[in-house]
């Protein structure tokens, strides 16, 4: 495992695959500085049977007991107003952009219900759905040296085809997951704050 930068679980059921114990290893992966994201769908959290795994102990959100069916309507997702700034969000350098554009995409549909986050995460992205509170839809957590994401569905495809199919562009489709990938495997392009100056050299006392 530490040959690589980042594992993702899209939609996966282990048991087949893997051996329960086996799933330690990913767990202190994690620990020692890797990264983790596990994408949303039918065998994905509580339909993979993760609950009380050590995948469970190191995801941003804890996977409920009681078995929940996942939400099959359409939704809009919510931005949590405080993490419009991280650097996954950023669909657009400049905010109002960035904003617009994510009111632009198209609503997803699927969700997994069955989670809540835990105390150190950081919920980006969730929806309230009436009568029921908020839940949990892209979440982060820092664990040990390494990362985590959840996404709680397996839609976010509707981002890329629908808008296409609407006469748009895929590209903020395209720039969610690069953002995920760079923020996830610590690149420079994930970092909170960036520095940018209005050329490359300077000579001796010259001010920047």
């Amino acid at each position: 495992l530490d040959s690589f930068d980042l594992v993702i679980f899209h939609n996966f059921k282990y048991a087949p695959f893997i051996e329960k114990e086996f799933l330690e290893n990913i767990k202190k992966y994690v620990e020692g500085g890797g990264a983790f994201v596990m994408i949303g769908g039918e065998l994905s959290f509580q339909g993979g049977d993760y609950e009380a795994t050590p995948i469970d102990d190191i995801l941003p959100v804890r996977i409920q007991k009681a078995f929940t069916p996942m939400f099959q309507d359409e939704f809009k997702p919510h931005i949590q107003k405080q993490f419009v700034h991280h650097p996954i969000l950023k669909l657009e350098k400049d905010e109002e952009l960035s904003a617009g554009a994510w009111a632009s995409l198209p609503n997803l549909h699927a969700l997994n219900v069955g989670l809540k986050p835990v105390k150190d995460a950081q919920v980006l992205i969730d929806y309230e759905k009436p009568n029921s509170g908020a839940f949990p839809i892209l979440a982060v957590r820092r664990v040990g040296e390494g990362r985590t994401l959840a996404l709680a569905t397996d839609s976010s495809w509707n981002w890329n085809f629908l808008r296409v199919g609407e006469g748009g562009s895929g590209r903020y489709y395209q720039a969610f997951w690069n953002n995920v990938i760079e923020w996830m495997t610590d690149e420079p392009g994930g970092e909170l704050i960036k520095i940018e100056t209005d050329k490359e050299r300077y000579k001796e006392q010259e001010k920047a």
